[in-house]
């Protein structure tokens, strides 16, 4: 019989200026009593997303603590 073990995320992980959209931010909440986070994702002043997406991101027990963004998200363009 062999023993194998399961790496189990039980937060999310944290996101950096990486995961913004370039000409853009992210502004981020932690909700600690449900031990997840929520984003918001914004373009500057002229700028906007070639496709509309979602204002908000969000990690916790109900994503498996992954967030969508692990996917990529959409660059900001000039108006």
């Amino acid at each position: 019989m062999h023993a194998f073990c399961v790496s189990v995320h039980s937060t999310c992980r944290n996101l950096t200026e990486d995961d913004a959209p370039e000409n853009g931010g992210l502004v981020c909440y932690w909700d600690t009593e449900q031990n997840s986070q929520y984003c918001a994702v914004r373009c500057n002043d002229g700028y906007d997303f070639p496709s509309r997406i979602s204002n908000y991101e969000y990690c916790g027990p109900e994503t498996g603590y992954e967030w969508h963004l692990d996917h990529g998200v959409h660059d900001c363009i000039g108006k």
